[in-house]
């Protein structure tokens, strides 16, 4: 029993970890593609997460390229704090997707 539970601990460590990957993977592959004829964006994000550099990186070469682009951004919090609802900050963050949707 306990070689399976530590299998089952090492599948979801790897399932994070290239999840995590893929992430900053696409999102790095991203931002070295033209954003011309982008729709425009609402961009969420934490200047403390793990992809905060890549995401001003994006934010910028959107603007640059003529996109529409609103971006909100909160200090000190976690890179998906926007999807817990228990946050004010999420709870605001939800409010800026909804207005940017219904403009």
């Amino acid at each position: 029993m306990s070689e399976r539970a530590s299998f089952e601990e090492d599948e979801k460590y790897m399932r994070a970890s290239l999840t995590l990957s893929t992430i900053i993977f696409w999102l790095a592959w991203f931002v070295r593609r033209s954003m011309k004829g982008l729709p425009k964006l609402c961009v969420i994000s934490s200047d403390h997460e793990c992809t905060s550099d890549e995401t001003y990186d994006l934010v910028e070469k959107c603007r640059k390229a003529g996109v529409e682009v609103k971006h909100h951004s909160q200090k000190y919090l976690c890179h998906v704090y926007a999807l817990l609802p228990f946050l004010p900050e999420a709870q605001a963050a939800e409010k800026q997707i909804v207005d940017f949707l219904t403009v």
